[in-house]
C-alpha cells in the first residue's frame, strides 16, 4: 500500500468512527478500534487530530440562534 493509500483509508477510518461515536451508535468493538488505532498508529493519530480541529473550527463558526428569533427560509 502506498503512502497515499494508507492516508485515504486512515482518513476514512477516523472519518467513520468518530462519527458513529460523535451520534451515540459506536459500539464497544468500534470505541476499542479507535482508542487502539489512535495509540499505535502514527498516521491515524494525524488524521485524528486533523479531524477533530476540523470539526472544532467548523462547529466554532456555527451561529445559532437566540431562543425568540424566528429562522426564515431565504
Amino acid at each position: 500500500m502506498n503512502p497515499h493509500q494508507h492516508h485515504s483509508q486512515c482518513f476514512g477510518q477516523v472519518h467513520e468512527l468518530v462519527t458513529k461515536l460523535l451520534e451515540g451508535i459506536a459500539t464497544e468493538a468500534e470505541q476499542r478500534q479507535l482508542q487502539e488505532a489512535v495509540i499505535n498508529d502514527r498516521q491515524v493519530r494525524l488524521e485524528y487530530i486533523r479531524y477533530i480541529q476540523e470539526v472544532s473550527h467548523i462547529t466554532s463558526r456555527l451561529v445559532l440562534p437566540e431562543a425568540t428569533q424566528r429562522i426564515e427560509k431565504q
